[in-house]
C-alpha cells in the first residue's frame, strides 16, 4: 500500500494498535497523533517512506508501549517528551536521518530515564554525533538491547554502562569511539552480543573478558587494540563469532581459542600474531570461517586442519608458513575459499586437491611450489585459480590466472544459501542436477517455509543467540496479539512476520543471483552491496550490527 495515512484514521480515538509496517506509505505523520489517538499502545510504522519530524504529541498517548518507526526518512531531533511515557518498552528509531551530527544530538537520552519499563532502544543508522552522555547509565535496568551502531558518536565509552546489568545486546559498531574498552563492561554477565567493531578504540582487550560466559558474538575488529588475547577468553564457551581483524594485536594465538567448540567464525586477519597455528585447531569441529591472513605466523600448516569438516572459508595468505601443502585439505569437502598465497610453502601440489569440487577461489601464488600442476577439478578453471610467482611449477596452468570476481561472487552466493537454509552443498539430498541453488530456486517465494531454517521462522535465532532478549517478536503475520482487555501480549509472538518474510526472500534471491551457473549471469558485487544495504535499512534486526 502507498500514499498518505487517511486523515480519518487519526479520528479513531479508541485505537490501541496501529501497525502498517513494510508498505510504501509516505508523507508526514499527523503532529496531533498522540492527541487524537490517546489510547494507542503500539505504533508500528517501520519500513515505509514517512518523512518530516517525529511528532511531539506522541507523549500524549500515555499508554504507549511500543514506538517502531525505523526504516523511514524522519529527520530532526528525538523529542525529549518521550520520557513522559512511563509504559514505553520499545523505542525503535533505526535507519532514519535523525540527528545532525551535533554535539548535543544525544541529549534526549537523559529524559528516557523516566521510562522505567524500557527494554529495547535502537538509534542505529542515523546522524547522531557528539559524546554518549553518562546519563545513558540511568536508563531502566530492564533494558536488554541497546543499539547505537552506524552513527558518528565520539569520545570514550561510559564505564557506567555496566549499571545496565540486563543488557544482552550492546551494538556500538561503526562510530568514532576512542579510549580503552571499559573493564566494567565485563561485568555484564548476560551479554550475548558485544559489538564495538570499526571504531578507534585503543589499549588492550580487558583481561576479564572471560567473565562474559554467555557471549555469543564478540566484534572488536578494526580498532587500534594492542597486546595479546587474554587466556580467559577460553571461559566464553558459548562464543560462536569472534572478530578481531584490523588491530595491532600480537603474540601467539592462545590454544584456549581452539577449545571453544561452538565456534563458527574466527577472523584474526591484519594483526601481528606470531608463532605456529596450533595443532588444537582440530577441536573446531563446527567452524565455517578461519581467517588468519596478514600476520606473522610460521611453521607448517597443521595436518589436524582436516578435522574441521565444516570449514568453507580458509585464509592464511600473507604469513610465513613453510613446508608442503597438507593433502588432508582434500578431505574438507565443503571448502569454497582457500587462500594460501604469499607464504613460503614448498613441494608439489597434492593431486587430491582436485576433489574439492565446491572450491570457487583457490590462490597459491607467491610460494615456492614445484612440479606438475594437477589438471582436473578446480585446476581446469584458470579463472578460479592463481599460481603466479611459483617459478618452478610446470604444466598447462603453471602461470595461473588471477582468481575471478565471478568465482568470489559464486562462493558468496552459496554461503548465503547455506546460512539461511542450514543445508550444505554436500548434503546427501543433493544429487545429479539437483543442488542447493535449485533447491531454493524452485521454492521461492511461495514455499519459503519449506527451505528456510525453521529456527528463523520461529524467531529462535535472536532468542537463543542473545539469551532470550526481553520482549519477544510482537509481529504475528502482520497482526498484534491483544488480550481480552485490549492490552498487548508481549509473550506469545512467535510466528514469522511480514517484514522477516520479505527480508529472508530478498536475501535468498541474492544468494541465487550470485550462484548462477554461468559467470556472466551472476550479480555484480557492487550491486550485492547496494542491495544488502537496502535490505538492512528495511529490516532493522539484521546481523550483529543492527
Amino acid at each position: 500500500m502507498s500514499g498518505n495515512i487517511p486523515p480519518s484514521l487519526y479520528n479513531v480515538s479508541s485505537m490501541r494498535v496501529l501497525s502498517i509496517t513494510d508498505n510504501h506509505f509516505s508523507g508526514i505523520i499527523s503532529p496531533n497523533i498522540g492527541l487524537t489517538l490517546p489510547n494507542l499502545q503500539l505504533c508500528a510504522l517501520s519500513g515505509n517512506e514517512f518523512f518530516g519530524m517525529i511528532p511531539e504529541s506522541f507523549s500524549n498517548a500515555s499508554q504507549l508501549q511500543v514506538i517502531d518507526i525505523g526504516g523511514n526518512n524522519f529527520v530532526g531531533q528525538i523529542p525529549s517528551s518521550f520520557g513522559n511515557l512511563p509504559d514505553l518498552r520499545w523505542l525503535l528509531l533505526g535507519s532514519n536521518s535523525l540527528g545532525s551530527y551535533s554535539a548535543n544530538s544525544l541529549d534526549f537520552i537523559t529524559s528516557l530515564r523516566n521510562c522505567s519499563r524500557m527494554e529495547r532502544l535502537d538509534f542505529s543508522l542515523n546522524n547522531f554525533g557528539g559524546i554518549l552522555p553518562t546519563s545513558v547509565a540511568n536508563l531502566s535496568t530492564q533494558i536488554s538491547s541497546l543499539r547505537f551502531s552506524d552513527n558518528k558518536i565520539s569520545g570514550e565509552i561510559p564505564t557506567s554502562l555496566a549499571n545496565l546489568f540486563n543488557l544482552i545486546y550492546l551494538g556500538m559498531w561503526n562510530n568514532l569511539f576512542t579510549g580503552s574498552i571499559p573493564v566494567s563492561l565485563c561485568k555484564l554477565q548476560n551479554l550475548g552480543v558485544f559489538d564495538l567493531g570499526t571504531n578507534a578504540l585503543s589499549g588492550r582487550i580487558p583481561l576479564s573478558i572471560g567473565n562474559l560466559t554467555r557471549i555469543y558474538a564478540l566484534d572488536l575488529s578494526y580498532n587500534k587494540l594492542e597486546g595479546t588475547i587474554p587466556l580467559d577468553i577460553g571461559n566464553c564457551q558459548m562464543l560462536q563469532y569472534l572478530y578481531l581483524s584490523g588491530n595491532k594485536l600480537d603474540g601467539s594465538i592462545p590454544k584456549e581459542i581452539f577449545g571453544l567448540s561452538s565456534m563458527l567464525a574466527l577472523e584474526f586477519s591484519e594483526n601481528a600474531f606470531s608463532g605456529n597455528l596450533q595443532l588444537e585447531v582440530h577441536e573446531l569441529k563446527t567452524v565455517i570461517v578461519l581467517n588468519f591472513a596478514n600476520n606473522n605466523l610460521i611453521g607448517k600448516i597443521p595436518e589436524t586442519i582436516g578435522d574441521c569438516q565444516s570449514l568453507e572459508f580458509f585464509d592464511l595468505h600473507g604469513n610465513f608458513f613453510q613446508g608442503s601443502l597438507p593433502s588432508i585439505l582434500s578431505s574438507l569437502r565443503g571448502l569454497q575459499y582457500l587462500d594460501l598465497s604469499q607464504n613460503n610453502l614448498t613441494g608439489q601440489i597434492p593431486k587430491d586437491l582436485q576433489k574439492l569440487r565446491f572450491l570457487s577461489y583457490f590462490n597459491l601464488s607467491f610460494n615456492d611450489l614445484y612440479g606438475e600442476v594437477p589438471k582436473d577439478g578446480v585446476f581446469q578453471n584458470t579463472s578460479e585459480l592463481s599460481l603466479v610467482g611459483n617459478t618452478k611449477l610446470c604444466g598447462e596452468y603453471s602461470m595461473g590466472g588471477q582468481p575471478s570476481r565471478e568465482g568470489d561472487v559464486y562462493s558468496y552466493g552459496i554461503l548465503i544459501l547455506e546460512m539461511f537454509t542450514r543445508k550444505r552443498p554436500t548434503d546427501e539430498i543433493f544429487k545429479d542436477d539437483f543442488n542447493l541453488h535449485n533447491f531454493v530456486k524452485i521454492a521461492l517465494p511461495e514455499r519459503l517455509v519449506q527451505v528456510v531454517d525453521s529456527t528463523l521462522l520461529l524467531g529462535e535465532v535472536e532468542e537463543t543467540a542473545v539469551r532470550r532478549e526481553s520482549g519477544r517478536n510482537w509481529r504475528n503475520n502482520g497482526s498484534i496479539e491483544v488480550d481480552a482487555e485490549g492490552n498487548i501480549n508481549f509473550e506469545n509472538q512467535y510466528e514469522i512476520g511480514t517484514r522477516l518474510q520479505k527480508c529472508l526472500v530478498s536475501l535468498l534471491k541474492i544468494g541465487l543471483a550470485c550462484s548462477e551457473d554461468l559467470p556472466n549471469q551472476r550479480m555484480k558485487m557492487r550491486d550485492v552491496t547496494s542491495e544488502l544495504q537496502h535490505i538492512r535499512d528495511a529490516y532493522l534486526e539484521v546481523g550483529i550490527h543492527g
